[in-house]
This record gives structure tokens, C-alpha cells and sequence, in this order.
């Protein structure tokens, strides 16, 4: 049985090693800082579920799920 894949993109690095820290023993947690980088860690790393910040440089969360939906479909 695999772990389930839990992506994180959010800009501050506390965070994202507090929200990892709450979940690593039980799902796989990888990270972005931002959208863009959130994009093709999805198209690559197939997360299973996806924890959005709204405000990150670059390309916003919200911009984020706009593009998401278009490459994969949703």
C-alpha cells in the first residue's frame, strides 16, 4: 500500500515544514513556493491531494487551480 502523495504550495517555509510535521508519518509531503513550480509538480508528481496558499509570488493559488483544471481535465 503507497502512502498517499500530499502536495504543498505555499511561500513561507514555516509553514510548510508545520503543515509536513503534522502529516509526514502518515502521507508523502513535497513541496512548492509558488504556482508555477505548483503546476509541474502536479503534472509530474501526481499528488493525491493538493494544500493551496492563495497568496504566493508568481502565480497565485487562485490562478493555480484555473491552469490545474485546464492541464489535467477537471
Amino acid at each position: 500500500m503507497h502512502k498517499i502523495r500530499i502536495l504543498i504550495l505555499e511561500d513561507d517555509r514555516d509553514i510548510i515544514d508545520l503543515v509536513a510535521s503534522v502529516l509526514d508519518d502518515n502521507y508523502e509531503c513535497y513541496a512548492a513556493a509558488n504556482g508555477m513550480d505548483g503546476i509541474k509538480l502536479s503534472l509530474l508528481g501526481e499528488p493525491d491531494l493538493i494544500v493551496c496558499d492563495i497568496m504566493m509570488p508568481v502565480m497565485d493559488g487562485w490562478e493555480f487551480v484555473r491552469r490545474l483544471r485546464k492541464f489535467s481535465g477537471f
